[in-house]
């Protein structure tokens, strides 16, 4: 499936929104930061406005420019996560599919002990000519030898 892309600077769409918030919050927290340092100078109110918007409209690229940094980043982030995840769940899958069949194992190997024990002792019991009324062992019988 192909990406969707928007114009603008060809940003993935699904950043479309958070790009714009990143990118506002970048410009509303600089307008703050100058208003501050100007204001602070002491200069008239038109100076003011002025040397404010100069700073701002100077700092709008260097804005854009952090906001799609982010956003490739944040991109890059989330497929590495997902790849991390998907991996993980492989090594998990195998590993249960490993302590299955070990577990598995173990217990057609308990229950072929459990049976090959009640099989020597009825057969100890009718060598010895003495009557073995045992119950075998709740367990499935073992599978015939193949």
């Amino acid at each position: 499936m192909k990406e969707q892309r928007i114009s603008l600077l060809s940003l993935r769409q699904v950043w479309e929104k958070p790009g714009i918030f990143i990118f506002l919050a970048q410009v509303i927290v600089f307008y703050i930061i100058v208003g501050h340092h100007e204001i602070g100078k002491g200069i008239g109110f038109a100076e003011t406005l002025i040397a404010i918007f100069g700073h701002v409209t100077l700092f709008i690229p260097v804005a854009i420019f952090h906001t799609m940094l982010i956003t490739e980043l944040g991109g890059w982030l989330m497929i590495k996560y997902r790849m991390f995840m998907d991996e993980r769940a492989q090594r998990i899958a195998k590993a249960e599919a490993k302590g299955k069949a070990e577990g598995i194992a173990e217990g057609i190997a308990e229950r072929d002990r459990e049976w090959a024990a009640w099989n020597e002792r009825r057969l100890a019991a009718a060598a010895q000519g003495q009557p073995f009324d045992e119950p075998p062992p709740l367990n499935t019988p073992p599978a015939p030898p193949q």
